[in-house]
């Protein structure tokens, strides 16, 4: 077995506060400003102070830099950053980030991060205020006295899925010592930390495509529609308006996709033409260097013939014409492995040529055929979400493990998520691990129960056969092509199955499901 690579890192966590609230409220300007946010105040910071993003989500980021001075100094100063942006917006608009951070080992996983160091800086950012930041300890022994910072004791505290205490500090810092530095005009490139390979460039065409295949289709569940009247949008279904907004986030994401990919084949073009235009010229020179010194050779072998053709000269002549001939023999033979060389240059630049020609090739079809799965992909996911829908399922692919998605779908029903609903957890099953008592063997699958106690106990006092019906349920299972799924009954089947109980359902009451249930999925898989 290979040994696991581990290194010393310091961990950012960064998470939007109400992200959710947000969405709710505009959902495509807070996605632009995230992303504004993103190129304009944070990756300028990580330039500066060597950071690397490990991965983004919907609503946060997890950042590796080299030194924990390096981490806290970025930390402060984009807090600061988002303290002047929002300086002058209302509080219910404006976007603020909680911020942890960690100092401890970690297994590296190709771009990926693994391990406690992790886990740990994710927990205190839960800790933090927004616009706050709280460290370990860790991070305040490797940069206390080292910033114009200074750092308050919160003491141990007991982080979820953390066994230890971890002793924890909350970091203040005054204004006037962090002045914000120049915004660059325009965005700027972050390290990604794979040095480029030319000689690799067309051969990873063909992986980068299929890497993004299995991308698009796990995030592309409708194909793109016409964009909706205002009318239209009023005389929708809740269930029509989720599917509206889902169909807006793919297309955004596969235009962005495609206009990458269209960069990425003008820049392997561009790329192929100079290395062709070059490998001409060398072909070019290489002949016309060849084809001077067989001219000189032919010259220089007429001289030679001539000269031994002159029979009247004195034996002096003679002894200088032999020392001369013997010199023009050297000066032939030294001529005649010049050009053996020049014609070896040649047939490399031409054997290069072909070679490059071949790749070339080799490169369009891998491309071509990557496209061909791509669209086969993108058709079988359209058919699949439209059988969902049609039977009454709401079905989203999830980001993150089975068990990791159950904890986040519950992490967001205690934090009332959405606000208004009063949802409570009643339980959640591992159906897994249920069927292993049978000697049944199965892929991790999860069952989630949760609802409003209130209006259930309402509820079955008016129609009391609506307790067969039970609480609200979401399940969470892998297939075997090791995808993670999320799926619940969608709004316009809870209201039908209201219906055959005998009771009316407000449409306002229906849009609000809709809402909830589509803000816990989207928080729990994205």
């Amino acid at each position: 077995m290979a040994r696991e690579q581990r290194r010393l890192a310091a961990i950012l966590a960064a998470d939007v506060v109400g992200y959710s609230r947000l969405m709710g409220r505009n959902e495509s300007g807070t996605v632009a400003r995230l992303r504004d946010l993103r190129v304009g105040r944070l990756e300028p910071l990580l330039v500066r102070y060597s950071g690397r993003i490990v991965k983004l989500t919907g609503d946060g980021a997890l950042i590796e830099f080299t030194s924990a001075v390096d981490a806290l100094s970025a930390a402060i100063e984009f807090q600061q950053a988002m303290a002047d942006a929002s300086h002058d917006q209302p509080e219910d608009i404006a976007i603020a980030f909680r911020i942890g951070l960690h100092l401890g080992d970690v297994i590296v996983d190709g771009d990926d991060l693994y391990g406690d160091a992790v886990n740990v800086a994710v927990r205190l950012e839960a800790e933090a205020p927004p616009g706050g930041v709280v460290v370990s300890d860790a991070v305040r022994e490797a940069a206390g006295g080292r910033l114009k910072a200074t750092f308050v004791d919160r003491g141990g505290l007991a982080l979820k899925n953390i066994e230890r205490p971890i002793h924890a500090f909350g970091v203040n810092w005054e204004p006037a010592d962090w002045p914000l530095p120049h915004l660059p005009d325009r965005a700027v490139v972050l390290p990604t930390g794979h040095a480029s390979r030319k000689r690799r460039i067309l051969w990873a065409a063909a992986a980068a495509v299929g890497v993004l295949v299995l991308g698009i289709v796990g995030y592309h569940i409708f194909a793109p529609q016409p964009a909706a009247t205002l009318v239209e949008l009023e005389e929708l279904k809740a269930d029509d308006l989720e599917r509206l907004l889902a169909e807006r986030r793919i297309t955004d994401a596969a235009m962005a996709e495609k206009k990458r990919l269209e960069e990425e084949a003008r820049a392997r073009d561009e790329t192929e033409s100079a290395t062709a235009q070059q490998i001409e010229a060398a072909l070019k020179k290489a002949r016309e260097d060849r084809q001077k010194a067989e001219a000189d050779l032919a010259k220089l072998k007429a001289q030679i013939a001539a000269r031994r053709q002159a029979g009247s000269v004195d034996q002096r002549q003679l002894a200088d014409g032999t020392a001369g001939l013997a010199a023009e023999e050297e000066a032939q033979r030294k001529a005649e492995g010049e050009m053996l060389a020049l014609r070896q240059v040649e047939d490399e630049a031409q054997r290069k040529a072909i070679s490059e020609e071949e790749s070339k090739r080799k490169a369009d079809e891998a491309l071509a055929l990557a496209q061909g799965e791509l669209q086969k992909a993108e058709a079988e996911a359209r058919a699949k979400a439209d059988a969902a829908v049609a039977s009454g399922f709401v079905v989203l692919r999830s980001n993150f493990s089975v068990p990791v998605t159950v904890e986040r779908f519950e992490d967001a029903i205690r934090s009332s998520v959405p606000p208004g609903l009063g949802f409570t957890l009643i339980r959640h099953t591992d159906l897994a691990a249920e069927a292993v008592k049978f000697g049944i063997r199965s892929l991790p699958r999860t069952l989630i129960e949760f609802g409003n106690p209130f209006i259930g106990a309402l509820n079955m006092s008016t129609a009391p056969t609506s307790a067969m019906e039970g609480p609200i349920k979401v399940v969470v299972w892998q297939d075997h092509e090791d995808k993670v799924w999320l799926a619940y009954n969608s709004a316009d089947w809870w209201q039908k199955t209201r219906a055959r109980h005998g009771m009316t359902t407000a449409k306002s009451d229906v849009e609000l499901y809709a809402r909830g249930l589509n803000g816990l999925a989207m928080k729990a898989t994205q």
